[in-house]
């Protein structure tokens, strides 16, 4: 069975405009707040900038972790929750399209020389 639906925010469940993604504009607003607001335990920069390993990876030779943030399942409900089990439940293309994005950004921030062409 096949059906069409309009796309919605992840969190808040509003009508996406044509040009967003996952997020409306106030959710997105959100969600870079809540992602921009953590910082890593060991290195204390912003999680989006961190590349620290927990000790159980680098005993298996895991030096380098690129990550967007921190997702605990017992956490508060917030964007960056949303967007994962919209990852996990509805496997949605704009969802996977969005954090694929954030990631390049954050491998990028890092100062790792990518090409987004050759990743496609």
């Amino acid at each position: 069975m096949f059906y069409i639906t309009v796309p919605k925010c992840v969190f808040c469940g509003e009508i996406l405009d044509f040009n967003d993604r996952c997020f409306c504009p106030k959710c997105k607003e959100q969600y870079d707040e809540w992602k921009n607001s953590r910082n890593c335990s060991r290195c204390a920069k912003i999680y989006c900038n961190c590349t620290c390993t927990s000790a159980l990876l680098s005993e298996n030779n895991v030096h380098t972790v690129y990550k967007l943030y921190r997702y605990r399942a017992i956490d508060e409900v917030n964007p960056s929750k949303k967007i994962i089990f919209a990852l996990k439940e509805d496997n949605r293309r704009d969802v996977v399209e969005f954090l694929a994005d954030e990631l390049y950004n954050a491998i990028k921030s890092s100062g790792l020389k990518i090409d987004k062409e050759k990743m496609l």
